[in-house]
């Protein structure tokens, strides 16, 4: 079998395989990929990465590339060994051959993933939403007329949304996963007493903040953004998906007066927002330019800052790394030495910025009256850096056994100082993410409960 071990959060994974019967693992190649498949009689492999996809030998040598789309995923093979079909950030879905041609979109118009072929080919299962479900469908393939044009049937209609279809060798099941949209909420976490509590009432918040003066707690769930009282009145909408799609990122002025949002379209570029936190409606205080990513304003709130990251495959119309746009002159300045690094956060007092690397296994802090980096610390994978009030730097180690929290003093080692290891081996959450301090010290955690099943799908009679 082919696999990625999961060693970050990023795109493009180390491809290994492995012999079903016993047997130690080996890297095929230098093969990176978001997903893989074997040929029909083994050989060769297909794969797909944020360059596109490529074919090699099953060893990982003779690599050559098939498709230049970018940000591609989920391939599959037909079992005659004719076409290949994967995904790309969107998500569309694209077919090409093993000889890299007759590239073109297959069902332009649908919100499809790749899938598979039933084990005799003649029918094509893949996922697509529809009316806001994530359902099964069915295709009927038609090798001896490729120019009938058949229509998708639909398999599921459940209030379960279901991805990832893999009908069985004998064809009486598909095995799906289910339910994936995770459920999370924001709660207070007690070090002291290892407790969570309610941060407001009704959950169902990706991500939340309390104002500089303590009086407002923002917060979002991807699709709309709210201001709220501590004890959940006085709530305002700010913004919502049908003109704002994934809101991220949202972050308070010094003042408590306004916000900075991202809003990230289908095609994954992001763009930088500010609003009130009353009345106005949201403007875009950057001029128009390339994805902007991570948004924050500085102490004195006359810069925001910003990230551009790196695009792999494609040419960035700016360089990437940490920039500073000057509200009042209307300016964008690189920070020397950032390139590579995103997720920045500026200290309340306004002296450092910290940032982690885009592959998110360093953590960097640079004194802005010296202009000079240094590291402050390594993980698997950290989340983002959190200042806390009396500008102590705190991050996080997502892929750590408890998911642990250190604090760095500037010239120390960082400390442990908080885990979640006794509530995710009880079972009680499956990640938690560490996202700030409420005005009583309690830590803003971010709490995924669920992340869905595995299903068989019995295939009924014709």
């Amino acid at each position: 079998m082919l696999f990625s071990p999961f060693t970050s959060r990023i795109p493009d994974l180390p491809l290994w395989s492995m012999p079903m019967v016993g047997g130690a693992p080996r890297r095929v190649g230098n093969i990176l990929v978001n997903g893989a498949t074997f040929s029909p009689d083994g050989t060769r492999i297909a794969f797909a990465n944020s360059g596109g996809v490529f074919l090699a030998n099953h060893d990982g040598s003779g690599v050559r590339q098939l498709a230049a789309v970018p940000n591609c995923w989920d391939i599959a093979w037909s079992p005659d060994g004719k076409i290949l079909r994967f995904t790309q950030d969107g998500p569309h879905h694209w077919q090409v051959a093993p000889d890299g041609g007759d590239l073109h979109p297959f069902l332009p118009s649908w919100s499809a993933e790749a899938g598979h072929w039933t084990f005799d080919g003649a029918y094509y299962i893949f996922a697509a939403s529809k009316d806001g479900w994530s359902s099964i469908w069915a295709l009927r393939e038609s090798p001896s007329f490729p120019w009938l044009r058949t229509v998708p049937v639909r398999l599921t209609s459940s209030p379960i949304n279901f991805a990832g279809p893999l009908p069985s060798r004998d064809g009486r099941f598909i095995y799906v996963h289910g339910g994936l949209s995770e459920r999370f909420d924001v709660l207070r976490f007690d070090p002291a007493s290892h407790q969570f509590k309610p941060l407001l009432p009704g959950g169902n918040i990706n991500e939340a903040a309390f104002s500089p003066d303590h009086q407002w707690v923002l917060y979002d769930n991807w699709k709309q953004l709210w201001r709220c009282r501590p004890d959940g009145s006085d709530r305002r909408q700010l913004a919502a998906a049908s003109s704002f799609p994934n809101i991220h990122d949202a972050r308070w002025s010094p003042d408590s007066k306004h916000i900075l949002f991202e809003s990230m379209d289908a095609a994954g570029k992001g763009t930088i927002y500010l609003v009130s936190a009353d009345d106005d409606p949201p403007q875009q205080p950057l001029p128009p330019g390339p994805s902007r990513r991570g948004p924050s304003l500085s102490p004195d709130g006359k810069t925001i800052m910003f990230s551009v990251e790196e695009q792999v495959g494609e040419a960035s119309p700016a360089e990437p790394g940490i920039y500073l746009f000057d509200v009042a002159q209307g300016r964008s300045t690189l920070v020397p030495g950032s390139s590579g690094l995103a997720a920045a956060r500026r200290s309340p007092d306004g002296r450092f910025l910290a940032a982690r690397s885009e592959d998110g296994t360093v953590i960097k802090v640079l004194d802005l009256r010296t202009n000079r980096w240094t590291e402050a610390g390594r993980g698997l994978q950290i989340a983002f850096p959190v200042w806390s009030a009396d500008s102590v730097l705190y991050f996080q180690d997502l892929l750590v056994p408890g998911q642990p929290v250190y604090r760095v003093r500037p010239g120390a080692s960082p400390q442990l100082v908080y885990s979640f290891e006794d509530i995710l081996r009880a079972g009680e959450a499956i990640r938690c993410m560490f996202e700030g301090f409420a005005p009583d010290g309690t830590l803003l955690v971010q709490v995924s409960l669920g992340g869905g099943d595995v299903y068989a799908l019995t295939v009924g009679p014709r």
